[in-house]
């Protein structure tokens, strides 16, 4: 009953499909390009491809850019000038010189590449007219023409103009609306207005007969022409608003117009036509307002094309724009609503038998399984649940039959394989189960694989017929053999030797003697006699078999043994040496899984991988085959191919002529003599550049890019722009996705080899050494054949600065000098070997000749202690004898105390010398520290208060009780402080601290002083022996060990002393002194127990701070009328500086000063007699101050001694050169200081008497060079310039010289002896007895002459200095 059932149900599908279904075989199949994906969808107006092959789209919203995988948009932005100067945009034009130029509804603009921005050309402020861009064309001059709807243009590419091609002001072509323009050199161009067809010559843009027969067609000389194309065979076609085309026929000299005819399904779809393309020499088609309408001029028929919702191959939508047929002549098909439309040419290659609706003709279900033919040509097609498909493609019928319609898991009805038994049944294989279909009765009928019936049925995955038998291969359950009457036979993988080699069965081929079966793990050869494997093929050397997962196989016409593999390619498999010749992607072919063999009517085998068809050709035929004797050909999307997934062994040869493989999307039907192959010979675009994550364009500063990337063929980069980042497209614009790539990077260091990176369409580029690379690129469709066309880029990678060739230059200087330096040093070894021997001798010689100084320095040291002893007692004694406040008491008290200081320093040089030798010993009892600082503290107070230096005692603790030997560290106390005020200048700062930090077991003591500090480089060598700061210019007098003891002392109190090394506010010394408190880091011998008690809050120390006052010079007072000369003695020692006073103050005023500064302050009031300094001085030395007395006005004629320690020849010429007039060296000798100054202040007399006497009148006469005579002689110019002023006095003239009053008087007073008036005078009256004598004036005229208002007082004065009145002056030496 079901059976009937299923067969009524057949018949009704079989018989109720109408012949309305036509042929798929006439389809056109287009793809879409979908750009709208990132923008507002818009009416396509214009696509124009560029050389390099981008695709140029102008839209009603804007300028689009596409290369295959990228859009980019243009538009118009009314605040930016470069952008496009209108959204609208209606034609895209290339010129001969790779210049873009876009018409819009608003002007003409050019694209600027290498910026990619726009220039705009001439765009007026109007609406419309002149800047409504409707065409462009370019004739073979280079001219470009433009079409506006304010008549026809010449482009001025210089001036960027639009010009008019006429210069009559009637002319037709300067305001009419220009719709199209053609440029044909025999017509030259036509031009489509809105009131018909005009022509001109574009040589002088007169105006030009058209041919006649156009001329006297009526209707199209008065149509509106959208569009004029040109045929190759010359022939013209005219597409018009609403009058539909005209075809100018060249050869017969006529027009013919082609008009939509409703009556007449083969008529133009509409009259309104907006464009025309011509695909080949038979076929055009138009864009018209009703689809896309194809003119095939054999038939002279039209074919329509309109947008079908159910196939999504259809046209977008029916009203069509414009075309495009780009450089592989495929169509590009812009509509009003739908976007973009792409037709390749190989379309027509493959007709796809998809899944469609009835009463439609196609299949029920896309994925096809298995397929089997009839001797008649009609098919059978097993569907993945769709059931049985039988399709005749002579009638164009088909019908369905399902096993069972109640399948709802779709297992039954999944037909995994077709075998036909005869011309009454078809054996189908499922996923559940073997049926065998009746092809009379339309009926399916169960055979049992198994004799148990509740066993599960595994997929079928092949099916053989043999004879009568039929054989079974399963997916996991071995093989089956069926007999006539119904018998199983069973054969498995049961792992015994002769078994199968696994269960899961892919294909079976017969032979004579046996079977050979495919299976997921090798080769098998079934014996049918023995009924037994004897052959097994697996992977390796031996076999050459390249996987053991085989897929198909197939037997050729030429008994050729196919094998197809998972992967590893196609295998041709020699029966007899039982060897496998390999076919893989190493070869051209594919690496990619096999799934259907098949053999076409010439012989060439056709292999399906999975989305790829390849086409074998044999080129000569060998039993052992080599690979050139094959010519292999791969076709993908690129060719029309529109599969996704190809089936397993699902293919066959339909007849001599056609082919038919199952997909995934259907059957794939093509004839193998009519494919047409794409050459695939473009060029691969470079379409972005990114170095260091920046995107380059030409302009970038980071990279000198001077054209657009893919305009460029070499690029430079720095060493540091190590990152590079390619984008390329091989301008594949249907699927793009597929395209596979590689690239390799040579250069003269590297030979790279291909590197693939699949559908990757960019590279990045890191850590690039220098130098020149060639980074190549090619691309494949992914069928396995390489573009030859290679894209290469240059890339130079410029060195570091330390590689390049100069640096190289250097580094072998470098090499040179050091292979010298190498030789030397080998050369030098050996003296330097026998040097050593020599230097640790002479180390030895230099540590005896230290030691025997040190003994030296120590013995003397003894032995002036003696003499000490003596001088020392005697001296005491005359003290003590000595009358109080006495000059001799004063003298004995500078002996003793300078006795005192040397026995001093003897004693601390015979410390030092314990401490070198290490037998200094200390003995350390516990006292407090804080009294025993504070009582050396006070020691000082006295010199504070006289250095006028605030001195103060810090601490933070009252008490500290440490072990310390008391007479050793109070040398180093007192030596820190005495240091202290020896680099402290008068009103300093010295603080004397005691502190304990918190939580500590130290105690710290700190020495601080605001003087003049010690260098930075110098403070790691003031603990050295012997070392002093006596070079910074200071009056150091020590001996150099003080602080090297005192570093041994402390050390030996297992303490540390050292000096800041931070920089502080209020100090620039600290020197900081750290005792550990307790007695455990003392050897038992250096400790000395007592008693000690000490109140607990007892503390009679305070804070001292010494008032500063403000100084005073020192002198004695003299009377007003004293004839003492004045002596400012300068010395930073104040004994001395007393000792000196002390030989002068009997005969001369004496003036102490301490330091140079103070001194030159004092003289800027008063002038000395004359000036006796020390050398060095702190702040100023004696050179300095000397320099600055000799180069003032002021000073330069007071004489200077200098007297210094610094004894030697080339100090004594330093002092000289600075201007002193004596060098006295220390010790001096008194009598020798007394004799210098009273030569020197004699000399000084007798020049002022030279120029007080003489000077006045002999100036100008005399050539003095001296300070004190050009002085003179500038006083005397000052004062002759001004004798006849009346007026001018003793401030006048002060102002004039630049000189206090006080100086002044002073320093004339010292060299002329005569008061600054009486100078004056005394020039007025010398001036006037000079013309008396040589000059005719009177008297009276001399008077005024010489400054002088009142001639009694004149005559009174003159007599007074020449004892004769002017009068008897004049007579008396004119009678002489």
């Amino acid at each position: 009953m079901k059976s009937i059932k299923n067969y009524i149900l057949s018949c009704i599908l079989l018989y109720s499909i109408p012949f309305c279904s036509l042929a798929q075989s006439s389809d056109l199949y287009f793809d879409h390009i979908d750009y709208d994906v990132s923008f507002s969808q818009s009416m396509i107006s214009s696509i124009h491809q560029t050389k390099k092959g981008f695709i140029w789209i102008g839209t009603a919203n804007g300028l689009i850019s596409y290369d295959g995988y990228t859009f980019l948009r243009y538009a118009y932005n009314k605040d930016i000038l470069n952008t496009i100067s209108n959204n609208h945009i209606n034609v895209i034009l290339e010129d001969n010189e790779r210049e873009l130029w876009i018409g819009t509804n608003n002007g003409l603009n050019l694209f600027k590449k290498r910026e990619r921005d726009f220039l705009r050309v001439d765009v007026q402020k109007v609406k419309g007219g002149r800047n409504y861009i409707s065409s462009i064309i370019q004739d073979d001059q280079n001219r470009i023409w433009i079409g506006t709807f304010g008549g026809v243009k010449r482009l001025n590419k210089k001036q960027y103009l639009l010009e008019e091609i006429s210069n009559d002001h009637n002319s037709p072509f300067r305001k009419s609306r220009v719709l199209s323009l053609f440029y044909d050199r025999n017509y030259g161009v036509l031009v489509g207005t809105a009131k018909g067809l005009e022509c001109f010559d574009p040589k002088n843009g007169s105006k030009k007969e058209l041919p006649k027969a156009l001329k006297e067609n009526e209707a199209l000389i008065h149509s509106k022409i959208w569009k004029i194309i040109k045929e190759k065979n010359g022939d013209l076609w005219f597409a018009t608003e609403a009058n539909g085309v005209f075809h100018y026929n060249v050869a017969e000299n006529s027009v013919k117009n082609y008009l939509q005819n409703f009556s007449n399904a083969k008529s133009l779809s509409s009259n309104w036509v907006n464009d025309i393309v011509a695909v080949d020499a038979n076929t055009i088609w138009f864009a018209t307002k009703n689809g896309l309408c194809v003119y095939k001029k054999d038939k002279n028929e039209f074919t329509k094309y309109q947008h079908n919702p159910l196939t999504s191959y259809s046209l977008s939508d029916d009203d069509v724009k414009c075309f495009l047929k780009d450089r592989h002549d495929d169509i590009w098909i812009g509509t009003n609503g739908g976007g973009v439309n792409f037709f390749q040419k190989t379309n027509t290659n493959f007709t796809n038998v998809r899944e469609v609706i009835k009463p439609n003709f196609g299949l029920n279900s896309a994925l096809v399984n298995a397929v089997s033919k009839e001797n008649n040509g009609s098919v059978w097609v097993g569907t993945n649940g769709g059931g049985l498909n039988f399709l005749d493609f002579r009638t164009n019928r088909n019908a369905i039959y399902l096993i069972d319609s109640n399948d709802f898991d779709k297992s039954v009805n999944m037909i995994t394989a077709l075998v036909s038994q005869n011309q009454q049944n078809l054996f189908c294989g499922t996923f559940n189960g073997l049926f065998k279909f009746n092809k009379n009765s339309r009926t399916f009928s169960k055979i049992p694989l198994s004799p148990n019936p509740k066993e599960r049925n595994r997929p079928i995955t092949s099916l053989l017929v043999d004879n009568n038998d039929l054989w079974v291969g399963t997916n996991g359950n071995g093989l089956k053999k069926i007999l006539p009457d119904g018998t199983i036979e069973s054969y498995m993988a049961d792992g015994t030797s002769n078994a199968l080699s696994d269960n899961f069965i892919t294909d079976i081929a017969n032979r004579e003697n046996g079977l050979w079966i495919a299976t997921q793990y090798g080769l098998n050869f079934f014996d049918k006699k023995l009924k037994r494997v004897t052959k097994i093929y697996k992977s390796g050397k031996a076999s050459g078999l390249p996987n053991n997962s085989l897929t198909v196989m197939f037997t050729d016409s030429k008994n050729r043994f196919w094998v197809g593999s998972e992967s590893g390619g196609i295998n041709l498999l020699n029966e007899k040496s039982g060897h496998f010749f390999e076919i893989n992607r190493a070869l051209g072919f594919t690496d990619e899984t096999i799934k259907s063999i098949s053999e076409d009517g010439e012989g060439n085998i056709w292999v399906s991988d999975n989305n790829l068809l390849y086409k074998i050709r044999t080129k000569k035929f060998k039993t052992n085959p080599h690979i050139s004797d094959f010519e292999i050909t791969s076709y993908s999307s690129k060719d029309g191919l529109k599969v996704k997934q190809f089936s397993n062994n699902s293919s066959l040869k339909l007849n001599d002529n056609e082919m038919l493989f199952g997909s995934s999307n259907g059957l794939i039907v093509f004839n193998p003599s009519k494919l047409i192959k794409t050459p695939d010979n473009a060029e691969i675009v470079l379409t972005k550049l990114i170095v260091n994550n920046e995107e380059i364009r030409p302009g970038n500063n980071a990279v000198d890019l001077k054209e657009d990337i893919s305009e460029t063929q070499e690029i430079t980069l720095s060493h540091d722009q190590g990152y590079i980042g390619l984008e390329f497209s091989a301008m594949n614009f249907v699927t793009p996705e597929k395209n596979e790539y590689a690239y390799k990077l040579e250069s003269s260091f590297n030979k790279d080899d291909w590197h693939t990176i699949g559908s990757q369409h960019y590279i990045n580029l890191t850590n690039l050494n220098s130098g020149t690379y060639l980074l190549k690129i090619k691309t494949s469709d992914g069928g396995g054949k390489w573009n030859p066309a290679v894209k290469t880029l240059k890339i130079i990678m410029l060195p570091p600065w330390w590689k390049t060739w100069w640096a190289y230059i250097f580094y072998f200087g470098i090499l040179i000098a050091g292979a010298v330096l190498l030789f030397r040093f080998f050369r030098n070894k050996e003296l330097l070997k026998q040097a050593f021997y020599l230097e640790q001798v002479e180390k030895e010689r230099q540590e005896e000749l230290y030691k025997m100084k040190l003994d030296f320095f120590t013995n003397v040291s003894h032995e002036i202690r003696t003499p000490l002893t003596l001088i020392s007692g005697p001296v005491e004694e005359l003290l003590n004898s000595a009358e109080k406040n006495s000059n001799l008491e004063h003298k004995l008290k500078v002996i003793k105390n300078n006795s005192d200081r040397l026995l001093k320093l003897v004693n601390e040089l015979m410390d030092f010398r314990k401490a070198e030798k290490g037998s200094m010993k200390i003995y350390c009892e516990q006292q407090d520290i804080v009294s025993f600082c504070f009582d050396i503290y006070e020691s000082f107070r006295g010199f504070a208060v006289e250095k006028k230096i605030d001195y103060k005692f810090v601490l933070n603790i009252n008490t500290a009780l440490i072990y310390f030997d008391k007479n050793q560290m109070e040398k180093v106390i007192y030596n820190l402080l005495s240091n202290a005020f020896k680099f402290t200048s008068k009103n300093g700062r010295i603080t004397l601290a005691v502190e304990q930090k918190e939580d500590s077991d130290s105690i710290e003591i700190k020495v601080k002083d605001n003087g003049i500090g010690i260098p930075e480089n110098r403070k790691k060598k003031i603990f050295k022996n012997f070392f002093q700061l006596d070079d910074r210019g200071s009056a150091n007098l020590g001996s150099g060990i003080g602080l090297a003891l005192s570093k041994s002392i402390v050390e030996l109190h297992h303490g540390e002393i050292k000096v800041q090394t931070e920089a502080d506010v209020n100090f620039n010394t600290i020197f900081t002194i750290t005792l550990k408190k307790g007695k455990d880091h003392f050897k038992k011998s250096q400790i000395v127990e007592n008693a000690i008690k000490i109140e607990e809050n007892a503390s009679p120390i305070s804070d001292v701070k010494t008032e500063v006052e403000t100084y005073e010079a020192e002198y004695l007072e003299e009377p007003e009328n004293s004839s003492k000369k004045t002596i400012l003695v300068i010395e930073d020692n104040e004994e001395v500086l007393s000792f000196v006073y002390d030989i002068l103050y009997t005969d001369y005023k004496v003036l102490k000063f301490t330091d140079g500064i103070k001194a030159l302050e004092y003289m800027e009031k008063e002038i000395p007699d004359l000036i006796v300094s020390d050398v060095m001085m702190p702040e100023m030395d004696g050179f300095e101050l000397c320099k600055i007395l000799k180069t003032n006005l002021n000073t330069n004629h007071i004489p200077v001694i200098l007297l210094t320690a610094k004894s030697s020849t080339l100090n004594r010429i330093e002092g000289l050169s600075t201007g002193a007039d004596a060098y006295i060296s220390k010790p001096f000798s008194i009598e020798e200081l007394k004799l210098t100054i009273a030569n020197l202040l004699s000399a000084k007399e007798i020049m002022r008497q030279k120029y007080g006497e003489g000077f006045s009148t002999d100036a100008e006469e005399e050539n003095i060079n001296t300070p004190e005579g050009l002085f003179v002689k500038k006083l005397t110019l000052i004062i002759e310039a001004n004798i006849d002023n009346t007026d001018f006095d003793v401030n006048d003239l002060v102002r004039e010289i630049g000189m206090s009053r006080t100086v002044l008087y002073k320093k004339v007073q010292t060299l002329t002896n005569q008061s600054v008036a009486g100078f004056i005078k005394n020039m007025r009256l010398k001036k006037a007895a000079s013309l008396l004598l040589n000059t005719s004036y009177s008297v009276s005229e001399v008077t005024n002459m010489v400054g002088f208002n009142d001639r009694k007082h004149f005559s009174k004065e003159f007599k007074r200095f020449y004892n004769l009145s002017p009068s008897e002056y004049k007579n008396s030496h004119l009678n002489n």
